[in-house]
């Protein structure tokens, strides 16, 4: 957060806000008010905002817990209320009013596409994610709420309003805060989270994808020859074909998936933690994105998250790419020769990374794509499921253990 004066900031955000008969070529933006109408000027309006901004920024509590909207009419609201020439102390009391607040707790729900839950089971728990199952049709599924959901679904209005979404699962976050707008909109970032962490676990599928946001739609192409006028038509739909159904024990059991929804929303992690975590958030953004370069530099960005690391008192680190496939080698590999392959595979990788950053490569083959991928996937699986490794809290740890290999 910038250091500011906010008296200060108060002072030439008051100097922006004009009440006199506005000019023809205002514009600006006007402001209404019970018994007061004012306007700031088209030459003022972004030094307004970047003054509100400011202030809204000015305590890390008040930015987390009120939208800029909401910050921005009780700034108004006070303004007026002090005929727009607060005090010091004035300001001091805006400020403690908004820390004042009770913060509470608000479930943030949203419609999941390509997802099911068997009808014996109503709700599912992925660490701070839940899932319901909620059907218009059968009251049980909203009897079984919180008493809060029940009685929010309860109303005619909300339960038209959510059934308008084509799909019975809905995912929902707990966030606690002072306001319900600010926590949906914190509650974006938590969302996002769940669908990269599902791109990683289910993979490049063609026929399964859960999301969030409904892209349900079909695009056409249509290729006609040139010489005889034969034509080809591709539909392609944009949404999952198929529902993974989420209580499955690869969802529910599996010991990497359950480390994930565990880990993803600890207060803290170890050094070792947050690198494998980096690693499949890397390996999910890659699986989302469409463009090949961009899909690889992410997977090789989850391979450098795991492995990179400068030795204490180093003015040179070692060769990064000497460096993670070394530890790529041993940890997935025991023997020599297999070590010997690993080795050559990331520095073959390496290679092509260097060479798109240093735009001399555009073409990225299906077979680099899957190796980058699935050699990611494969040492998070170790270093999370083998019995020695899995208990390594720092890089340190596992750099002692790869030189004990090396020199046993």
């Amino acid at each position: 957060m910038e250091k500011i004066n906010k008296d200060e900031v108060i002072s030439e955000l008051v100097r922006t806000i004009k009440f006199d008969p506005p000019p023809k070529d205002i514009g600006g933006t006007f402001i209404t008010r019970p018994g007061i109408k004012f306007y700031i000027h088209s030459t003022d309006k972004m030094l307004h905002d970047e003054y509100m901004s400011k202030l809204w920024n000015y305590n890390n509590e008040i930015y987390t817990n009120l939208t800029y909207k909401e910050f921005q009419d009780r700034m108004i609201s006070f303004l007026i209320s002090r005929e727009f020439k607060p005090e010091p102390k004035d300001n001091d009391a805006f400020f403690r009013e908004i820390l004042d607040l009770k913060i509470r707790k608000w479930d943030v729900l949203k419609p999941l596409f390509g997802a099911t839950i068997p009808d014996e089971c109503n709700k599912l728990e992925f660490g701070p994610y839940t899932l319901y199952k909620i059907e218009k049709s059968n009251s049980d599924t909203i009897e079984e709420l919180p008493d809060h959901l029940r009685a929010y679904m309860n109303d005619e209005i909300n339960m038209t309003t959510m059934f308008d979404s084509l799909t019975n699962i809905f995912i929902a976050v707990t966030i606690e805060n002072r306001s319900g707008d600010r926590a949906a909109e914190l509650s974006e970032e938590k969302f996002n989270q769940f669908e990269i962490i599902m791109k990683y676990l289910i993979g490049e599928h063609p026929i399964f994808d859960v999301r969030i946001e409904s892209k349900d739609s079909w695009k056409e192409t249509y290729a006609v020859c040139h010489e005889d006028g034969a034509f080809h038509n591709n539909s392609q739909r944009s949404a999952p074909f198929s529902q993974i159904d989420m209580s499955t024990p690869f969802f529910t059991e599996n010991e990497v998936t359950k480390w994930i929804w565990n880990k993803i929303d600890a207060v803290r992690l170890t050094d070792m933690e947050s690198r494998i975590l980096a690693a499949i958030m890397w390996v999910g953004k890659g699986i989302n994105d469409v463009d090949h370069s961009n899909k690889f530099i992410q997977y090789m960005f989850a391979l450098e998250s795991l492995f990179t690391y400068q030795k204490r008192g180093e003015l040179v680190s070692p060769s990064i790419a000497n460096q993670i496939s070394e530890f790529s080698a041993f940890v997935l590999k025991e023997s020599s020769e297999e070590r010997k392959g690993i080795v050559r595979m990331v520095k073959n990788l390496y290679g092509t990374r260097s060479a798109i950053a240093h735009g001399r490569s555009h073409s990225i083959s299906n077979e680099e794509l899957n190796d980058a991928c699935n050699l990611v996937r494969s040492l998070v699986d170790m270093l999370i499921k083998n019995e020695e490794l899995k208990h390594f809290s720092e890089f340190t740890d596992l750099l002692k253990w790869v030189d004990e290999k090396k020199f046993s």
